[in-house]
């Protein structure tokens, strides 16, 4: 569907695309009953200002005031069944919405599901494999700072060792006797 780099995870690829196709199709849906919601508004405000033409010319052709209060009374039956028409599609646009968003979410929900429980194993196994060599890593470090202060310590105790071995031919390191003292004159 949409090119992704060979970085991204398959799982996630997938997961995304099952969302993606989801919202399309919950979009979808939603823009249609808002164009139907539409048409219904302006049938209403096209048969109203019918109405209210019709009721115009009629109090306009009418030279009397009783016969006008007849003409308006004769006129509001009609407006509140047009009303009351418009209410009942604007309860049946919303029943069709509510029952084509259930549909558009049972038939996504499964594939989205199974790609969240994909990518979510991924994840975790993702996660286990970073902890694992970062583990590792912690660990070589560790011997490679004990070994290089063991050998560092190892080295001080053969200078050391060298020393006195040294110091006991020449005599020993604070000044003592030496181990083959020079003649003595005679």
């Amino acid at each position: 569907m949409f090119p992704y780099s060979k970085a991204v995870a398959p799982a996630l690829q997938s997961h995304l695309e099952s969302q993606t196709a989801y919202f399309n199709d919950i979009s979808k849906s939603l823009f249609e009953t808002i164009q139907n919601l539409s048409q219904v508004n302006m049938q209403l405000v096209q048969t109203m200002i019918e109405e209210c033409n019709h009721c115009a010319q009629h109090v306009l052709s009418t030279d009397h005031p009783a016969p006008l209060i007849d003409a308006v009374a004769s006129r509001a039956l009609p407006a509140s069944e047009k009303l009351r028409a418009y209410h009942q599609q604007l309860s049946r646009l919303a029943a069709d919405s509510q029952v084509a968003i259930a549909r558009i979410s049972e038939e996504h929900a499964p594939k989205t599901s199974s790609t969240a429980q994909k990518l979510a194993e991924d994840v975790t196994r993702t996660a286990a494999e970073e902890t694992q060599r970062s583990m590792e890593k912690q660990q070589e470090t560790m011997r490679s700072f004990t070994n290089s202060f063991a050998q560092h310590s190892n080295d001080k105790d053969n200078g050391r060792a060298g020393a006195s071995l040294q110091g006991a031919r020449e005599g020993n390191i604070q000044g003592g006797i030496p181990e083959n003292p020079p003649a003595k004159p005679k």
